[in-house]
C-alpha cells in the first residue's frame, strides 16, 4: 500500500460527470441503510458512460492498480471505502471511490468499523502508509509500525486484506530484489552505462506494482540505505524518477 494523491473533483472531474454524480446523490440521499435500492442504484449507473468515465479517472488515479494491495488490474472494481449500503449518502462522493482488485474488495465486503472515531481500515488516499507499517525488504513482509496511533488500524487493514499472503510477499520480495541488482550495477559502474539507466528507470515507473515496499527502500532508515545513498549521490536522476510517486 501506498499513499495515493486525490485531487479534488473539480480537477479531476469533467463537469458533466461532477453534475451527474450530484443528481444520483440528491435521488439517493432519503435511502436508508441497508434500502433494497442502493445495489440497484449503483450498478444501472456503473452502466452508464458516465458511470464509465468515472471508472477510467479512477483507473487513471490508481495507475490501474488496487488502491490496497497494489496489484495491477484488468478493470478492477469500484470500492466504497464507507461501504455505500451503510452510508449511501456516500454512493457519489469523489472522495470515497477507490479502484480496487476483486479479492481486496470481496475481503473488505460490508462491514466497516471503527477505533477512536476513526475508520479502523486505512484510506491510501487520507493515510500515510509509510507511517503505518515497516517492511520486511527480504521476504517482503509487511508489519505494523509499533506506535499506538497507527498499529491497530496497520495490523486491522492488512490481516483482513490479506495483504500479507504468500504470493504478495514473494513477487514484493522479487521488486526489491530487482532494483537492488540495479543499485549495485550503478554503484560498481564507471561511467554507468545507458543500459543500467534504463533498467533502472523502468523499474522505477509509477505503473508497475508494489511502490510501497520501494517507497520504505528509497526513504526509511534500512540495512541497504547505504547501497541506496551512494546510487543517488552517483545518478541523481534516481530522485527525479522517484518524485513521480514517491
Amino acid at each position: 500500500m501506498i499513499h495515493v494523491r486525490r485531487p479534488p473533483a473539480n480537477k479531476a472531474l469533467p463537469l458533466t460527470v461532477r453534475a451527474t454524480m450530484a443528481t444520483r446523490q440528491k435521488a439517493v440521499a432519503q435511502l436508508g441503510r441497508g434500502h433494497p435500492d442502493i445495489d440497484r442504484v449503483w450498478k444501472n449507473f456503473r452502466k452508464t458512460t458516465v458511470g464509465e468515465l468515472l471508472a477510467d479517472k479512477l483507473r487513471a488515479l490508481f495507475r490501474w492498480k488496487c488502491a490496497y494491495c497494489e496489484r495491477v488490474v484488468t478493470a478492477g472494481a469500484i470500492d466504497h471505502f464507507y461501504p455505500k449500503n451503510q452510508y449511501p449518502k456516500r454512493m457519489f462522493s469523489w472522495g470515497n471511490l477507490l479502484l480496487c482488485c476483486m479479492e481486496c474488495n470481496h475481503a473488505k465486503g460490508k462491514t466497516f468499523h471503527f477505533l477512536n472515531g476513526r475508520p479502523c481500515f486505512l484510506d491510501p488516499t487520507r493515510d500515510q502508509p509509510r507511517e503505518c507499517y515497516l517492511w520486511d525488504l527480504q521476504t517482503g513482509g509487511m508489519a505494523p509500525v509499533p506506535v499506538a496511533e497507527h498499529e491497530e488500524r496497520a495490523n486491522f487493514t492488512r490481516d483482513e486484506l490479506g495483504l500479507d499472503a504468500d504470493s504478495l510477499r514473494i513477487e514484493r520480495a522479487e521488486r526489491v530484489q530487482n532494483i537492488i541488482y540495479f543499485l549495485l550495477d550503478v554503484v560498481k559502474e564507471s561511467p554507468i552505462t545507458d543500459a543500467t539507466k534504463i533498467k533502472l528507470r523502468k523499474s522505477l515507473t509509477v505503473e508497475l506494482p508494489y511502490l510501497g515496499i520501494l517507497d520504505y527502500l528509497f526513504h526509511v532508515p534500512n540495512h541497504f540505505t547505504l547501497l541506496v545513498d551512494a546510487a543517488r549521490a552517483k545518478l541523481p536522476e534516481i530522485d527525479t524518477w522517484l518524485a513521480a510517486w514517491a
